[in-house]
């Protein structure tokens, strides 16, 4: 894969495909079945806040790590917007939070809730990781 690629799961939304193309990348969009976007050395999650609680509900948040992991990829978790919105969820999220830092071997990237800011994130991993 050249450094210009970057392949996204094709659940997410067109607008971050779009969002990429500006940035110069050749988007493959595909199912991936671990993560939602992959470089060459890199491979990350993406969670919204409402995909961040879900997967907490249904328990994806513990077992999407080690899928990550499994890869040999250095791994990032995008967290995108501001994941204590929901006061009455805000202790259950604060401790996924500091379970996922604890975490060896992922990174996590706090952006705001926009198709441009996850860009520019996965743009800035790949700059950073994929260029070593």
């Amino acid at each position: 894969m050249k450094i210009n690629t970057i392949r996204i799961d094709n659940r997410e939304p067109a607008m971050l495909t779009a969002e990429l193309t500006y940035f110069g990348y050749q988007v493959e969009n595909t199912l991936l079945k671990a993560g939602d976007f992959g470089g060459k050395t890199i491979i990350g999650e993406i969670k919204r806040n409402k995909d961040f609680y879900q997967s907490i509900v249904d328990q994806r948040i513990y077992y999407q790590p080690q899928k990550m992991l499994q890869t040999g990829k250095q791994c990032f978790w995008i967290l995108a917007g501001d994941p204590t919105d929901d006061r009455r969820q805000l202790s259950l999220v604060l401790d996924r939070i500091f379970a996922l830092v604890l975490h060896p071997g992922i990174t996590l990237v706090p952006v705001p809730n926009t198709e441009a800011a996850i860009a520019y994130a996965i743009h800035t991993i790949i700059q950073k990781m994929d260029k070593r």
